[in-house]
């Protein structure tokens, strides 16, 4: 069996409107209506540096490891790169696994997700039920990631450059997608606002900070 990632990053999420908890006292239970059938993007715009001489050179490594409280698909300068998790126990939350490396490049880079909030127990989604879940509810993004820069002068070989999720990452609520529907069916996407994509090198509008939703979990350890 493979070891549990050993966390680095938060998980992120916007703030909510509303309390938590649903009901009076502290037997209340957790709200999920808020995040139900909701859409966020989040990004995360770095900048790197040239290799030897000034030379362009690519990053050594940029392992990604992402994972969501629902599903996510994630985008690197524009490039589509994957998408999950698989169906899993939110007591033991899988993540996946990718070498960014090959998307970057020395300048100005973007690193973007989509991430859907399902809110509700599907065939595909089982909803967080621990403790957790009073104090956080459903919904949340994760993103763990060292990039390995290449040697430079004044650099030395082994430097890296932490993009983990945190309050530096920004997000905005992904309007495109219809809310309001059956139980079983996922948001439909509305016509959207151009610039609005996180993928690109675009700002989309009227981003915020995201939120640190701190939770432990044996797969993320």
């Amino acid at each position: 069996m493979p070891k549990p990632l050993q966390r680095q990053a938060e998980w992120i999420w916007r703030e909510r409107p509303g309390a938590p908890l649903r009901g009076d006292g502290p037997w209340g239970r957790a709200d999920y209506d808020q995040d139900r059938n909701l859409y966020l993007y989040f990004r995360r715009t770095f900048d790197l540096p040239a290799g030897q001489a000034g030379l362009a050179a690519a990053p050594r490594e940029a392992l990604a490891h992402v994972s969501a409280d629902g599903r996510y698909r994630l985008f690197v300068n524009g490039a589509y790169v994957g998408r999950g998790p698989a169906r899993c126990d939110p007591l033991w939350q899988y993540y996946d696994s990718y070498d960014i490396a090959p998307h970057l490049r020395p300048g100005r880079n973007v690193v973007a997700a989509l991430v859907h909030s399902y809110g509700q127990d599907t065939s595909w989604y089982q909803l967080p039920r621990a403790e957790w879940s009073r104090a956080f509810g459903c919904g949340g993004f994760f993103f763990q990631c060292e990039v390995a820069l290449p040697a430079a002068a004044g650099r030395p070989d082994g430097s890296k450059l932490a993009l983990h999720s945190d309050e530096s990452w920004r997000h905005t609520l992904a309007d495109a997608w219809e809310r309001d529907l059956r139980a079983a069916a996922p948001a439909s996407p509305k016509s959207s606002t151009p610039g609005a994509s996180p993928s690109t090198g675009g700002s989309p509008p009227s981003t915020t900070p995201a939120g640190s939703r701190r939770r432990c979990c044996a797969g993320l350890a």
